[in-house]
């Protein structure tokens, strides 16, 4: 097996990936903060600090579209890359402007809200109503989710907002698309990429909510 570098998703922290891990034994894993545009080369020389052997990169969300650009800034770096519900790229200027106006909208009521009220409008939303129904599970990650540091997740909203990434989709048997079953916002955005495969008994966070299942397709990637 490659080793693996792990990208967390926004909110998140690298504890995330302790579930899928525990069932890939002797895996040779990186869990990796997700990095401000300005850190990228410091962020890579760590990365080849660990290994310069070529690595297979995993981001779920928001780590997933970092992912996608860092395979477009670094292709020869990465033997594969695993994209877990993260956006596989905009197709128009319109899409830019509407995903930059709720970039800009959620930023603004992390920085302005209380904490606790800022998470409480984002787990609401739609994406994350199979996670919620799991209320041991949720609980610990809302624990966890109050000791994010509000500036530096709005920075990195603004960083790594989609009307700022690299807006081709890439067809690459190299990259990999996984979704949620139960996550129909992002079946309908897979729904013409070629490599793109469901976790059953999942929504949106699939490493969280089927972590068997994910590092079972992990194990079978590599």
């Amino acid at each position: 097996m490659t080793p693996l570098l792990f990208l967390h998703g926004f909110l998140g922290d690298k504890e995330d990936w302790q579930p899928l891990l525990t069932h890939l034994p002797g895996a040779s894993a990186f869990l990796a903060d997700l990095p401000l545009r300005g850190e990228l080369d410091e962020w890579l020389a760590n990365i080849n600090r660990w290994t310069m052997e070529p690595v297979t990169l995993v981001g779920y969300s928001m780590g997933g579209r970092i992912a996608l650009q860092l395979e477009s800034l670094f292709p020869d770096r990465w033997a594969k890359v695993v994209a877990m519900g993260a956006h596989p790229g905009l197709t128009s200027d319109e899409e830019a402007r509407e995903a930059a106006l709720r970039t800009e909208l959620w930023a603004h009521r992390l920085e302005t809200l209380p904490l606790e009220q800022f998470l409480t409008l984002w787990y609401d939303q739609p994406l994350f109503a199979s996670l919620k129904q799991n209320q041991e599970l949720f609980e610990s990650i809302w624990q966890r989710r109050l000791k994010v540091d509000p500036e530096r997740s709005a920075a990195l909203l603004h960083d790594w907002c989609p009307s700022r990434c690299a807006w081709q989709r890439i067809v690459s048997s190299k990259i990999h698309f996984l979704y949620g079953e139960q996550d129909t916002k992002y079946a309908a955005l897979y729904r013409d990429q070629l490599y793109a495969e469901t976790i059953l008994g999942a929504g949106h966070a699939m490493h969280l909510e089927a972590p068997i299942a994910c590092a079972a397709w992990l194990k079978d990637l590599m």
